[in-house]
């Protein structure tokens, strides 16, 4: 049996449909029920009527979603009181939707995750896993857990969950000392790992439950009688998947962009409110400690954050839990609940909130298209998508906001003459919005922002569209060179510089995090079945144009260099034709890699191309204009949502709140591309002269060498949909024996 054979043997998972006890224990309790109500009855169908519209969190016109959750969770508290409430009408009630508002107990539970580099299996010692690996999309994920009760007394439990979790953090705008939680994006349980009535039955391990492994001196799983023993270990496994794409309920808008998996990302908090962390800034430690929060030099904003991490939680009952007499010890409130709040007697609580953290690496992840297998069975599928441009995209937010606007002045007006009738109104509005559809903006908006570099003379950009999703980027400078007692050039040099819009460069990470193995190979083989299925590849972000060649079948893929094309136009004052000038010799060119990092405070509805960004679209200036804009039209739909006693429409609401809080940040990091000292004369490249204008003209290809001296960590490009990191490259030029510099600017994307 081959190798290749072996592995894919080894990494099969098994789907688990979970019975209706399994759902019920896992899936369909609520944060009100008793620890012995946890299942209920077969329920009749007609009564499976769950309307996710109706739940009050999805009429809520909050844009904080903590305080939406807090607020929710003492609504909920006062319903308890009037019943039983059902979780099938009523899914904003499951214990799984309210984690997050679940007190924390210092409880004296020991959890350990363990990863390992195979499938575990019982009597068979693992291969431990290397705590800073990268996993990436694809990638298996095998591990267990180890739970030890150090107390005297056994301690029950309710549910142990199991999953592979995400999360986004991003820095509050009003307090940038704050951090916001902004959600969590990837939330896979483990049904095997996880505790149910059935999960010592699995097929995945041939074993009953408390099985006894002499490897470890360990016990699998746990009794039905949902108690962690004393004076023993229980042992649980778990496998997981890295996803290519999230749920759809990642993104608001379903924007495919925004629902690629992100790479990790900054720091989940700040640095000094960990205990311990593994930092891998400088240089990485040689047995660094499994499961620790991960710093690596990536150049994320303070705050910011996408962390991956297996997350056990063991979730108990108060009334179960205060039932335990212990003598040397109690059972104490975490320093997260307030002192003067009281303890309630009937609620769920975390007996342990385990996070076991991990890196994860999307590197060439712009080289497959993870949604060509859904796209595929699409009647509107084709081969090549058309993307749409930025610019456009913000026409039509601006249409969507302005026709809501414009629906609420008229609904106004209507009042005002005594038209109360909603039917009537409607009727109206729907007969006369033809006649309506003007757009007037208050503010300078996002589309009618010219070229930046057009406010100087000097300085002319220019974007050509050369199809496919690519375009050319060109800019280009003038700069006068004066002939005196150290130079004898004399005359004027136009310098012209471009990139096309899809040029990208490989991602770097420090040697010490190990990339994923037959990552490459992998990759490849993937694409070669996706283009003699499709006869081409399509990628989803359209910013990667080298072809499947560019990956190694070895342990990486090989990196890629973009390309920079330097023209040169020079004009020597007082030329007279026939003779020869003095004529520049040398050029130097200084590339200097930017990070772009940006975050809102909601769920953008936009993302942005290279073409956005090289126009200035993300430069503080037009942002200022932007904001205050978006800003404007969130507060008049408050205003006359208020006027006529009614709700705000919540997209345009959010819309409108997402753009005017979008900030943007630029970190320089230098010393990741190789200088570049051109010979202007005496090279295969040399000066040449165009008598049909009269000037000397100079042209050369030059490839950008990428080198990575300082232990950085250069994570591709990705856009979500509240926080995302884009590219910029500058170049600096000057002339040999002249003093003044030019800085060129270009978008790049990081694959």
């Amino acid at each position: 049996m081959s190798k290749d054979l072996e592995l894919e043997r080894e990494n099969i998972l098994e789907d688990i449909l979970p019975s209706f006890a399994m759902h019920n224990h896992m899936f369909n309790r609520t944060i009100f029920d008793e620890p012995e109500t946890g299942n209920i009855k077969l329920p009749n169908y007609d009564e499976i009527s769950i309307n996710p519209c109706e739940s009050s969190f999805a009429n809520s016109n909050s844009l904080d979603p903590s305080e939406s959750v807090l607020n929710e969770y003492e609504r909920l508290d006062r319903l308890s009181n009037f019943g039983m409430i059902d979780p099938i009408n009523n899914p904003d009630k499951l214990i799984l939707n309210n984690l997050e508002v679940c007190r924390t107990l210092s409880t004296p539970i020991e959890i350990k995750v363990v990863l390992t580099k195979g499938t575990p299996a019982i009597g068979v010692a693992p291969e431990i896993e290397d705590p800073l690996r990268q996993f990436t999309y694809g990638d298996i994920i095998n591990g267990y857990l180890l739970i030890k009760n150090k107390t005297s007394k056994p301690i029950p439990f309710e549910m142990c969950l199991v999953s592979l979790k995400s999360s986004i953090t991003i820095t509050n705008i009003e307090r940038p000392s704050e951090l916001i939680n902004a959600g969590t994006i990837l939330n896979a349980y483990d049904l095997s790992a996880s505790f149910h009535e059935q999960s010592n039955k699995s097929k995945r391990q041939s074993f009953s439950s408390l099985e006894f492994d002499n490897m470890d001196q360990t016990y699998i799983g746990f009794t039905q009688e949902k108690k962690i023993y004393p004076f023993i270990t229980h042992k649980k496994f778990f496998t997981f998947k890295v996803p290519h794409v999230l749920l759809d309920t990642a993104c608001p808008y379903q924007i495919k962009d925004h629902l690629l998996i992100p790479p990790s990302f900054g720091l989940c908090g700040k640095k000094n409110e960990f205990e311990e962390i593994t930092d891998v800034k400088n240089s990485a430690p040689a047995s660094p400690k499994p499961g620790l929060p991960i710093l690596t030099e990536d150049f994320a904003t303070p705050g910011q954050s996408i962390s991956y991490y297996v997350n056990v939680q063991l979730i108990g009952h108060s009334t179960e839990v205060s039932k335990i007499k212990m003598k040397s010890s109690s059972l104490k409130l975490n320093s997260l609940v307030s002192k003067k709040e009281k303890i309630k007697e009937d609620e769920y609580v975390h007996l342990k909130n385990v996070h076991h953290h991990i890196l994860i690496d999307t590197a060439g992840q712009s080289m497959l298209n993870p949604f060509s297998e859904y796209d595929s069975k699409s009647t509107c599928s084709s081969s090549h998508e058309i993307k749409i441009s930025t610019k456009k995209q913000f026409c039509n937010i601006n249409k969507i906001i302005e026709e809501e606007i414009d629906v609420l002045k008229e609904i106004k007006n209507l009042i005002a003459i005594g038209i109360t009738d909603k039917s009537q109104q409607s009727e109206i509005i729907y007969r006369n919005i033809g006649e309506t559809k003007k757009y007037k903006n208050t503010y300078i908006g996002i589309t009618d922002v010219e070229l930046a570099s057009n406010y100087n003379n000097n300085t002319r950009s220019n974007i050509i569209n050369l199809g496919e999703n690519s375009s050319l980027l060109k800019q280009e400078k003038i700069i006068s060179l004066n002939k005196d007692f150290f130079n004898s050039v004399d005359g004027r040099l136009n310098v012209i510089l471009s990139m096309e819009s899809d040029c990208s460069a490989s991602a770097m990470s420090p040697p010490r995090l190990n990339r994923t193995k037959n990552f490459g190979k992998r990759a490849k083989s993937k694409a070669s079945l996706r283009t003699n299925s499709s006869g081409s590849i399509f990628s989803l972000n359209s910013n990667n144009t080298h072809g499947v060649s560019s990956f190694s079948s070895a342990t990486s893929y090989s990196p890629t260099n973009p390309h920079l094309n330097v023209k040169l136009e020079f004009k020597p004052t007082d030329y007279k034709h026939g003779t020869i000038p003095n004529l520049p010799t040398h050029l130097t060119i200084i590339p200097k890699l930017h990070a772009i990092n940006y975050q809102s405070q909601s769920s953008l509805p936009v993302t942005f191309d290279n073409d956005f960004i090289f126009s200035g679209g993300l430069e503080e200036s037009n942002l200022h204009h932007m904001r205050k804009k978006y800003l404007f039209y969130k507060q008049q739909l408050v205003d006359l949502a208020k006027q006529i006693g009614a709700n705000v429409q919540k997209p345009e609401l959010t819309m409108s709140y997402a753009l005017g809080t979008l900030r943007v940040q630029k970190v320089e990091i230098d010393n990741v591309f190789q200088p570049i000292n051109l010979k202007l004369k005496g090279s295969e490249a040399s000066w040449k002269y165009d008598s049909d204008l009269n000037l000397f003209t100079f042209e050369q290809k030059l490839p950008l060498i990428l080198e990575n001296k300082h232990n950085y960590n250069i994570i591709p490009t990705f856009q979500s949909c509240q926080l995302g990191r884009l590219y910029g490259i500058t170049f600096d030029t000057s002339i040999k024996k002249q003093k003044t510099q030019l800085k060129f600017e270009f978008p790049l994307t990081i694959s």
